[in-house]
């Protein structure tokens, strides 16, 4: 699981806009510096050298994918090679593109002095795309009825939800896609006994949906 930081506080207050692998995941997380907030949804990375790990909180940022497509202006991209060692930028660098061509996108963070236009060649990166912001209220709410395990509205018929979403997705190769259409399942599959109404999650259902048909409309556009 990645996150992107986009609100910057404690150590990571100069962090804003880079990404984090994510360690572990606390529903529970406490710290002094909340005052009375209690219990808050947080996510441990690691945050410097040798292993040294830190917390960062749910409101503070957004989950990331990594997408295999040309990236367009304004895209935050993640190196996964280097096609020449000179280029001063490492695997798992993220920058944002300002233009992109037939072979290359451009990045004012990617220039060095043998690449004075900062140009990173399709094949060296990742688009990364953001997922909707963490729903705090509905993850407590799931995490009190052992959401890791066998949550009650997920495990209503005669296989566990996520089974059957583990089945859907296969036939996806985009996981952006894969990711969206999964979600739709779950709440299609969840709407009859989350609340009191399905209507609620029957609406996310359809905007999950409009996500990949949108996704997957731009991705045929581009080509």
């Amino acid at each position: 699981m990645l996150i992107k930081v986009t609100n910057g506080r404690w150590w990571y207050e100069d962090k804003v806009g880079e990404v984090f692998h994510v360690i572990t995941v606390n529903d529970r997380y406490v710290d002094a510096a909340l005052e009375d907030e209690g219990e808050v949804l947080a996510f441990e990375v690691e945050s410097g050298e040798n292993g040294a790990t830190s917390w960062i909180l749910a409101e503070d940022c957004v989950e990331v994918v990594e997408v295999e497509r040309k990236a367009n202006a304004g895209d935050t991209i993640r190196i996964k090679k280097k096609n020449c060692a000179d280029d001063e930028y490492d695997v798992g660098d993220v920058f944002t593109v300002s233009s992109s061509h037939r072979l290359f996108v451009i990045s004012n963070e990617a220039k060095s002095f043998f690449n004075r236009e900062g140009a990173v060649a399709h094949d060296e990166y990742v688009v990364l795309e953001e997922l909707q912001p963490f729903d705090l209220v509905e993850y407590e709410e799931e995490a009190a009825n052992d959401v890791v395990n066998h949550p009650n509205h997920y495990t209503t018929g005669k296989f566990e939800v996520i089974e059957i979403i583990e089945q859907v997705t296969k036939g996806y190769k985009d996981p952006y896609v894969g990711y969206l259409v999964g979600n739709t399942q779950k709440y299609i599959a969840r709407a009859p006994y989350k609340h009191e109404t399905p209507l609620e999650d029957l609406r996310k259902a359809v905007k999950y949906l409009e996500f990949a048909i949108e996704h997957l409309e731009k991705q045929a556009n581009e080509e």
